[in-house]
């Protein structure tokens, strides 16, 4: 099985945890991610002012950033 692979062009923190993510397709998306801060991985992003942080990052990765879905967490 193969996925798409999407590239973020923007994002914005919207409200605590949630991002309104643009993709290359143009489509948008606005997730809570907070349910999935958990864990070695991403746990340290549970704590919000971490998460809010990642505005900071956007000027460092800008268009490099890629999702692709997940068959299982």
């Amino acid at each position: 099985m193969s996925h798409c692979i999407y590239r973020v062009q923007s994002f914005e923190i919207v409200a605590p945890f949630t991002l309104c993510i643009t993709f290359d397709d143009g489509s948008t998306q606005t997730i809570n991610f907070k349910s999935i801060l958990v864990g070695k991985l991403y746990g340290q992003l549970s704590d919000l002012p971490l998460f809010n942080e990642l505005n900071a990052l956007r000027a460092d990765y800008g268009r490099q950033q890629e999702l692709a879905p997940t068959t299982s967490p």
